[in-house]
């Protein structure tokens, strides 16, 4: 990549490889491509591949670096005001890998999703499925637990 733009391709097959359960090959690409956009001063793909990685540190349930990469993404998603349905299906990915074994995790990222979901329009049902599997995770939180989180 001699260049920001060139990037775009591999953040796109990088996308779809986590639509299609190859995590460890889209985190590889889009390590690369950070490194290289970091290299180059190019910040535009910065959210986007910060959100990916997330996701695929969410799917290996490796907490540390999806911590640092979350963390990372919201401050990019505050500072930018960026909009765009790659968003909102990142965040619900990441919230689906983590329900399970990081219950307490994908209900940071279950807000989060449903608020970028509203901000591109996206339908009723797919708005409905994010909330009701909101709650799905909340209630199986210990009881104080889910207590706190009510009070949020």
């Amino acid at each position: 990549v001699d260049h920001g733009i060139g990037a775009l391709p591999s953040i796109s097959l990088a996308l779809m490889m986590l639509e299609t359960d190859r995590a460890d090959e889209a985190k590889a690409l889009l390590e690369q491509q950070l490194a290289n956009l970091e290299r180059l001063g190019y910040t535009l793909y910065s959210l986007i591949i910060h959100l990916a990685l997330a996701t695929c540190y969410a799917i290996e349930l490796d907490e540390t670096s999806w911590r640092k990469h979350f963390e990372t993404s919201k401050q990019l998603l505050e500072e930018s005001g960026q909009i765009s349905r790659d968003i909102a299906v990142l965040l619900e990915q990441m919230a689906e890998a983590l329900c399970q074994e990081r219950p307490l995790l994908a209900l940071e990222c279950y807000p989060l999703a449903i608020e970028y979901l509203e901000k591109t329009g996206g339908d009723e049902g797919a708005l409905h499925k994010l909330r009701f599997r909101q709650e799905l995770t909340t209630d199986r939180l210990p009881r104080e637990e889910r207590e706190k989180w009510s009070r949020k």
